[in-house]
Order: C-alpha cells, then structure tokens, then sequence
C-alpha cells in the first residue's frame, strides 16, 4: 500500500507538469504562423505536402526576377565618388606635384577661368620683358638674308623697329600675342575633345577638356617661362634651348634635324605626359590610351612643322 501510495504521488507532480506544458503549446499554436520557422527547424505542414503548379510557377517567376535584378545592380556603373573641395593654390601646385588628383576634382568641377586668365597674363609679360631682344634678333636674321633685296630689307626693318613703340608696339606686345595664345589653346582642346568623343569613344563635356588641358598647360607657363626667361634676358638672344637641339652645334641651327630636336623640350614633354593622363582621366581610359592620343597626335603636328619650315628654309634661305 505504500509503494502504491508513493506512486501515486510521483504522478501527480507529473501531470501538473503536463498540464503546462500542454497550456504553453496552446498559445504558441495561436500565434501567426506565417512566421517562418527558427534556423535549422523544418515546417512539417510544408515539406509533408507535394508543391502545386502554382507554387512552382511563382517560385520560378520569384527566381527569374531575383536573377534579372542581380543582373541589372551588376550592369550598373558605381556612384562617382565625390571629391573633397580643393583651393586654386592647390590646383595649380598639385599640377606639378599629384595631377591625378587634380584631374579627379576638375572632372566634377571643371575651372577654365583661373588658369586662362594666369596663362594670358604670362604670356603678355613675357612679351613685353623679351619684345626688343626678339626684334633684334629678326632684324639680324633680316640683315643675313642674301636672298632680300636691300631697299626691302630696309623697309622691313622700318616696321620692325616701329613695332617696338607707341599704340603698334603696344599691339605686337600685349594685344595680338594675348589673342593668339587663346586661339591657339581653344583650338586645341577643341581638337582633343574631338579625338575624345569621337575616335576614341569616350563622353566628356569640352568645359572639360578645357580645363585639364588649362591647368597642365601651367607647366609651360609658368616653370617653362621661369627657367626660360632669365637665360633669354642674360643671353640676349630668344634662340634659349631647354630641347634635344642641346646636342647639336649652333651652327647647325638652320637644319631640318636641329628644328626637329627643338621640338622635344622639356617642359613640352612634361606638359604633353600630364594632358595625357588628364584626358585619361577625364575620359576613364587606361593612361596608355591618353598618353597614345596625345603625343601621337602632337608627333604629327611637329612632323607638319618641321615640314613647312624646310620649306620656307629652301625658299628664303633661312629668313624665318
């Protein structure tokens, strides 16, 4: 009777626990079951029954539209990363020292306006610092030339020296070298920009190709004249060479090889590698490419050059 009794007793606990067990099953059968089932636990109800035509019809749309939106964020190009604001001090020497950087803020934030104003102001001033230097070597080359008849000489030479005062002088000093240097830069970044978009493949605004080829241009404009300027005002002469044309004597300076070396200065060479990785750049292609575009491009015009000015060597006997 106590072993009965004792069972008795163990039970009883048992069934209380049961019971709640049982209470807390209820509530949780309640609640949404649209949930999803926890990590590592299987819905019986979804895998005990075989998927209808419908459900695999809509789970392969799902899976195709999953695919094609993958497909499209892949297709996608990245954001372009905006650029930190960057001073015009820091633009003009970061030309010299990271142009990359540089370049990056001008794609986004293109400037012409500082670096023309800069370049057209330098050109003016050197104008007028080597204008008499310059005159004087023409009229020398003027006086040489065999091939002038001498009261043509004298004419020419009237005119040259007019050209060094009053409103003309002020004309051939600060006016006409002014108006020529734009031309000539718009030009060619119009050419660039060109090249560009069109034979290239690429897609930039001409602000664009404007403003890298502005800002790389300083290297000419400024440490080109720096360094050029003071041996041309010691030397008394403009025939100043910072060129391949060093290796060759002065007294082969009429030749076709001497004015084809003068070609490769280097402040040139400096300039035309940074406008190379410039448009490079700008246009997202390889530096190779840039580079390729630029200086095959300028070979051609030096080549044309050079051409002419045989020429005009054959013809005057190296008047000009």
């Amino acid at each position: 009777m106590e072993d009965k009794k004792k069972d008795q007793e163990r039970q009883e606990p048992d069934e209380e626990i049961k019971k709640d067990l049982d209470e807390i099953l209820g509530q949780l059968s309640e609640k949404d079951t649209s949930q999803p089932p926890p990590p590592g636990k299987k819905d019986p109800e979804k895998f005990t029954q075989s998927p209808s035509p419908e459900t695999l019809s809509s789970v392969g749309e799902a899976a195709e539209e999953g695919v094609e939106a993958i497909l499209e964020k892949l297709s996608e190009k990245p954001a372009e990363k905006t650029v930190g604001e960057m001073g015009v001090f820091q633009r003009i020497v970061g030309i010299f020292f990271q142009p990359v950087k540089v370049f990056d803020y001008l794609r986004q934030k293109p400037d012409i306006i500082v670096p023309l104003v800069l370049i057209l102001v330098i050109t003016a001033v050197v104008s007028n610092l080597v204008v008499d230097i310059a005159v004087n070597d023409q009229i020398r080359l003027i006086e040489q030339n065999e091939n002038i008849p001498d009261n043509q000489k004298d004419l020419i030479i009237d005119r040259m020296e007019a050209s060094r005062h009053g409103a003309t002088g002020f004309l051939y000093t600060s006016i006409f070298p002014v108006i020529t240097t734009f031309i000539v830069v718009v030009l060619i970044s119009l050419i660039f920009w060109g090249i560009g978009n069109f034979i290239l493949g690429g897609s930039a605004r001409f602000k664009q190709v404007f403003s890298v080829y502005l800002y790389a241009y300083l290297i000419v404009a400024l440490l080109g004249s720096a360094i050029k300027v003071p041996l041309v005002l010691y030397q008394k002469t403009i025939h100043v060479q910072t060129s391949l044309a060093l290796l060759l004597p002065a007294s082969q300076s009429k030749t076709i090889l001497y004015n084809l070396l003068a070609n490769f200065d280097v402040f040139t060479i400096w300039f035309l590698f940074v406008f190379g990785i410039g448009l490079a750049t700008l246009y997202r292609f390889s530096q190779t490419t840039g580079l390729v575009a630029v200086f095959s491009t300028w070979f051609v015009w030096v080549m044309v050059k050079v051409s002419i000015g045989s020429l005009l060597l054959s013809r005057f006997g190296g008047a000009g």
